[in-house]
């Protein structure tokens, strides 16, 4: 069976195609990326892999690696971890693909530059948000009401993790 190639309009085997490790690797990938593989594959094009029969093994590694960054919502930059959700991951894809670039990027360092800032975003609103529901659970202890079920099962969480920490020469994980 033959199909073109969507981007370089060459016709492919799909019978070679399926006894590909590459190829076999990059379909897997492009189906685990779910919503998010339309945009992994137009970030993909800023590479400037055209035609992928002879790109194959870089477009498999740039895939994985997107893969990761997604499964961990974290990536590293400059020696400096960085949490940032799969919308934010989204968004600075997004941004990336929406820019004009005059010549083909080589490594994800621009894409992770603005993931810097959206991750600081990202950040300060869960303060914010953290912030406004310790306020709301200070403020019912002092109109006398209880904590609730899942109040004081996260109380024991953090006493556990503390416990933890102290037992272990102060490394514990904190919320």
């Amino acid at each position: 069976m033959k199909v073109v190639c969507p981007y370089c309009g060459k016709k492919l085997d799909m019978d070679l195609v399926i006894d590909d490790a590459d190829w076999k690797a990059i379909i897997a990938l492009s189906g685990s990326l779910k919503e998010y593989s339309s945009l992994v594959f137009a970030y993909l094009e800023l590479f400037g892999l055209a035609p992928l029969s002879r790109n194959k093994k870089r477009v498999r590694v740039i895939l994985e690696e997107v893969k990761r960054l997604f499964d961990a919502e974290s990536f590293r930059y400059r020696k400096v971890d960085y949490r940032i959700s799969r919308q934010g991951i989204a968004e600075a894809l997004n941004i990336m693909i929406h820019r004009h670039f005059p010549d083909r990027i080589d490594n994800h360092n621009y894409l992770k530059k603005i993931m810097i800032g959206i991750s600081e975003r990202e950040m300060a609103a869960q303060s914010k948000r953290d912030e406004a529901s310790l306020r709301d659970r200070e403020e019912r202890l002092r109109r006398g009401e209880h904590l609730s079920e899942e109040d004081m099962q996260r109380n024991r969480d953090r006493a556990r993790a503390l416990a933890r920490g102290i037992f272990t020469g102060g490394e514990h994980e904190e919320d």
